[in-house]
């Protein structure tokens, strides 16, 4: 079977291997970041442009081996990425597929826009620590006062600003081989949309790019004599170092907000309101919207399924490593998505994923053992190779209201395409039944694009909730579920 270098981790960052095989590439511009035998990662640091808010653009390729090369039919791709530096996120814009002589042989430009999570240790972090280089912990306070200093030199106070060592230089990052299943078809990358018009590249602005507008003393020849300096009031200094911490965070949170809630809009349709879950936009027209959803109609592998049979056997329980985090509400118009920290976890025959967000659906059409259930919360994750995995569990009015879900309940935006902060903490993992017992098979995104190949894991005990979380939840949205779709071939397997 053929294989190909994109994929939806966003090695699609544009990838490169043997760039030193490759004529006519400029060898100086790239900066080398990870490489295996037959593919090498890089990054061309003068294309780093600041976009809006958070978000940064820059270049990257991947270089394939003449072995490689030959298989594939191309030498190299690059990439052109969008990345949310605040949310660790990122998505392919363009893509431009080269030979040997560095002719083009295609040029594409991603037309959906669904960010992908840069997980940790992931070459994609790699790619994206590269592009955003987010301070670390130790040199918040020297940067934090490195900025204060340059804005005093630049209204004339310079000779008032304490004076502070540049902050040490990063080590130069190891080489990292991207992992073998971030390697898939460029067709199942993530869609995004197509960038407006790049502008000139300019360096990007760091700390010690700012230092260099300090004037420089003058020599010994010229100086003119000057009263020495009085001593620094290291409390002063520490409240000024506070203040502009305070600030620089409120702007990153405010700048995340903005960007979180653009790429969820994108991720879950909202930006594209023609399709809906009932009507002449529902999900029997799904396929014939946009071509890239041809998949809605005539994929094998599509969720959800009746979950009606199984072969029995003795699955390994999901390991939940899930716990209190804040949390952000938003209403798409399509469905309400509730997005967590980055530090919960499942793992899934030895697989692990990070969760990214929740979505809820009402009503749920699917049989599960049989029964229909009220409603449904799908949990979706993502591993470290791009692979996704959605944990569904279905929800029962029973009385018994649930804590966790009238938390988010509490948090709701006020209005359809907006979405809401919380300052309150979540408890995800009161979000899952007692049993563990499941179902487990291959199946899709149950809205568009209709992605398959996404593993899928069905809780076959409900979550209880009381009729007023019912109701409140169907009055905003009486029909956000997708109905089954057929099983083909595929193998369930259900656990005792």
């Amino acid at each position: 079977m053929k294989k190909s270098i994109c994929g939806q981790v966003g090695v699609c960052v544009a990838i490169v291997v043997w760039a030193g095989a490759q004529p006519g590439f400029a060898q100086d511009a790239w900066d080398t970041i990870g490489r295996d035998r037959d593919r090498e990662l890089q990054i061309d640091r003068r294309t780093i442009l600041q976009s809006d808010g958070s978000t940064k653009v820059a270049w990257g390729r991947i270089v394939l081996s003449p072995t490689e090369a030959e298989k594939e039919g191309y030498a190299s791709i690059k990439a052109l990425n969008r990345f949310d530096c605040f949310n660790r996120s990122f998505y392919t814009v363009k893509r431009v597929y080269l030979d040997a002589s560095n002719m083009v042989l295609r040029d594409e430009s991603v037309i959906d826009q669904r960010p992908i999570l840069a997980a940790r240790n992931s070459v994609d972090e790699r790619m994206w620590r590269e592009v955003c280089q987010p301070p670390g912990s130790g040199n918040l306070q020297d940067i934090a006062a490195e900025a204060g200093r340059v804005a005093a030199v630049a209204s004339g106070a310079a000779a008032a600003a304490p004076t502070l060592p540049p902050p040490p230089a990063p080590p130069p990052a190891p080489a990292v081989s991207p992992p073998a299943a971030a390697i898939t078809a460029p067709a199942a990358a993530a869609p995004i949309a197509v960038l407006a018009p790049a502008r000139a590249p300019t360096p990007p602005v760091t700390p010690t790019a700012l230092a260099t507008a300090v004037p420089r003393p003058a020599s010994p020849a010229t100086a003119s004599p000057v009263a020495p300096t009085p001593p620094i009031d290291a409390s002063a200094r520490n409240r000024e170092r506070s203040n502009v911490n305070l600030a620089a965070s409120r702007a990153a949170t405010q700048a995340r907000v903005r960007a979180a809630t653009a790429g969820f809009e994108r991720d879950h349709g909202a930006s594209d309101a023609r399709w809906q879950f009932l009507g002449a936009s529902g999900p029997e027209h799904w396929g014939r919207m946009r071509p890239e959803w041809s998949v809605c109609t005539d994929g094998e592998r599509q969720s959800p399924i009746d979950l009606v049979d199984g072969l029995d056997v003795e699955l390994e329980p999901v390991a939940f490593d899930y716990g209190p985090t804040r949390f952000r509400v938003l209403d798409t118009g399509q469905a309400l998505v509730v997005q967590v920290g980055d530090d919960l976890a499942a793992s899934v025959r030895g697989q692990r994923y990070t969760l990214v967000h929740m979505q809820f659906h009402h009503p749920v059409f699917e049989r599960i053992d049989g029964e229909r259930f009220d409603m449904s919360v799908q949990l979706h994750h993502r591993s470290a190779a791009g692979r996704v995995l959605i944990v569904m569990v279905p929800m029962l009015a029973s009385g018994e209201a649930s804590k966790a879900v009238q938390a988010i309940w509490n948090n709701l935006p006020l209005e359809q395409g907006a979405a809401f902060q919380s300052d309150a903490v979540l408890d995800v993992a009161a979000m899952l039944p007692a049993k563990s017992s499941h179902y487990l098979y291959m199946g899709s995104l149950s809205n568009p694009p209709c992605t398959e190949n996404i593993t899928w894991v069905v809780m076959r005990s409900p979550l209880k909730i009381s009729g007023e979380q019912l109701r409140l939840f169907a009055r905003m949205y009486p029909m956000s579920a997708r109905p089954p779709q057929p099983l083909n071939d595929r193998r369930v397997l259900r656990s005792h």
